[in-house]
């Protein structure tokens, strides 16, 4: 019974994902999703009480699909530029997902109300960056990055390649990105993180290094 719920859950999820993408998150309805999915509006909020509910497990399961494709990024070896910037553009076009966008702002706007801004980023950002830390605490322990706090790297890496980006879009100062903006951001973020970290100036890495 159990795995039939989660089969259930999950095709609500897939479904209400692609409503948000169709319609936009202020537009969709919790009606429109079950017009989509059929059954009733019982049973879907049986398993999500609102839509925010719904949206934060949408933003799940994006950020998951998305992070799974960036962190592939990580897996092999060669130069460590390639392989940061190769990450950075799969994260920066993650991040330009409509869900993902419009739950960084609900987590924004409940942060101070409820538990919803601080639920969004222990089960998606920390989780994330956690790993991306692991990779570069393997980076420092093969020389070619300069040991320091692995963590503090990874949120660094973070606010240099997002930071050309994401608070303008999260304003509305520009609707779309183009890929000359995320390659020109990438590029420019990785060469100051290495430009911090880096030991030497084209770090080649082994390709056991992302899998220990």
């Amino acid at each position: 019974m159990r795995t039939k719920c989660d089969k259930r859950r999950q095709a609500i999820v897939e479904c209400a994902a692609g409503v948000f993408q169709e319609k936009g998150i202020e537009n969709a309805s919790m009606a429109d999703i079950v017009a989509r999915m059929g059954g009733s509006k019982a049973t879907l909020y049986n398993y999500f009480p609102s839509k925010e509910a719904l949206l934060n497990a949408v933003v799940c399961f994006s950020a998951e699909r998305q992070r799974e494709e960036a962190f592939a990024q990580l897996d092999a070896g060669g130069d460590l530029r390639q392989i940061l910037e190769g990450f950075g553009r799969r994260h920066l076009h993650a991040m330009m997902e409509p869900c993902i966008l419009a739950a960084i702002r609900l987590a924004q706007q409940d942060a101070d109300r409820c538990d919803t801004g601080r639920q969004f980023w222990e089960q998606g950002p920390k989780q994330g960056w956690t790993e991306v830390g692991e990779f570069l605490r393997r980076c420092m322990d093969e020389g070619a990055l300069r040991d320091s706090d692995a963590w503090v790297a990874a949120v660094h890496l973070k606010a240099l390649l997002e930071s050309e980006i994401l608070g303008p879009r999260l304003f509305g100062v520009f609707s779309e990105v183009s890929e000359e903006q995320i390659d020109g951001a990438v590029r420019r973020g990785v060469d100051s993180f290495l430009r911090a970290y880096a030991l030497c100036e084209h770090p080649v890495l082994a390709p056991a290094l992302a899998t220990g």
